[in-house]
């Protein structure tokens, strides 16, 4: 049976890289989906060419509250009507949010207490201008109402700075503790404990690669697991779903959030990347980045499962 942990489980001592071996057991314990052992050529030479950095440009030079805040925002922002697709000018999903979260953070010198006091207000300001439906709206003001009362707390810039050269899952530990609800994506599965947590992983590859964090062990960040990285696998042939779970996706049914289906999906993604990782040398934040940048290129034939979650 699968729980969600979210805020209801106090989490003792998270390894990030144990997703990796955790994923290959629970691969051996369902039949929902199988790895191939090939990697096609054609994916291995096109994640050997470095990807354009455009889409991120604009965030370059930007604080670790800014990086904060866009991570743990960054989930569903996918619509089943593609008409409703969230957007902000020509920007869509997580990039259009983070355009709109820089624009209205400089409104808030004290931006703790606005977060804490009125994160609704927050919310309201960051969908002013934009098109289409964003998901979990509620959920997203939670999270800012949590991280209003983090910042309040904590010197997020300050504690970045104190963690460098610390382990990954030092800095990974200390946040799953004080915002649980925001980053604690972990699933179990007959006493397997898998700490999936993409947007954890996600915020720590940002703060170092875009405010010179520099914590030990950053091999273990892993690929970031979502919806869009087990839709390139299954495209290329190395992560094949049962018949009738191929058939959902084709069928764009939802997979319920820790589910042994969607659970399957997120880890053979895991145990693909790790393969890939191995083969080429590249490393994993770099791996994760081209996947994600690569996924949005290509023209699949097969849908990306569909899960409402605010974990991703």
């Amino acid at each position: 049976m699968y729980v969600r942990l979210g805020n209801i489980l106090k989490i003792n001592m998270t390894r990030l890289e144990n997703l990796l071996p955790l994923s290959e057991k629970f691969l051996r314990e369902t039949n929902f989906v199988k790895i191939s052992e090939n990697i096609p050529e054609e994916l291995k030479i096109k994640l050997l060419t470095e990807p354009d950095s455009e889409p991120l440009v604009q965030f370059e030079g930007l604080s670790p509250v800014f990086f904060l805040l866009i991570d743990s925002l960054n989930f569903c922002f996918w619509n089943a009507d593609e008409s409703k697709t969230f957007r902000y000018g020509e920007l869509k999903g997580s990039i259009a949010l983070g355009m709109k979260i820089k624009e209205v953070i400089k409104k808030y010198p004290d931006l703790a207490d606005k977060l804490s006091n009125d994160p609704s207000g927050f919310m309201k300001e960051l969908l002013l201008g934009t098109t289409g439906q964003m998901q979990l709206v509620e959920e997203r003001v939670r999270i800012l109402g949590d991280i209003g009362i983090f910042l309040k707390e904590t010197d997020f810039e300050k504690l970045v700075t104190e963690f460098n050269g610390k382990s990954v899952n030092d800095f990974a530990n200390f946040m799953l503790e004080k915002l649980p609800y925001v980053f604690s994506d972990i699933v179990n599965f007959n006493g397997v404990m898998m700490p999936f947590c993409k947007k954890l992983r996600l915020l720590i590859s940002d703060l170092e690669a875009f405010c010179g964090m520099n914590l030990k062990d950053r091999e273990d960040l892993l690929i970031y697991p979502d919806h869009k990285l087990p839709q390139l696998f299954i495209n290329y042939g190395m992560l094949i779903p049962r018949s009738d779970l191929l058939q959902k996706l084709k069928d764009k049914e939802v997979l319920g959030y820790g589910s042994e289906e969607e659970a399957a999906l997120r880890a053979g993604a895991i145990i693909c990347a790790s393969k890939i990782a191995e083969s080429t040398g590249i490393s994993y934040p770099d791996l994760d980045y081209r996947l994600w940048v690569y996924s949005k290129e290509m023209n699949p034939k097969v849908p990306h499962h569909r899960t409402i979650s605010r974990f991703y």
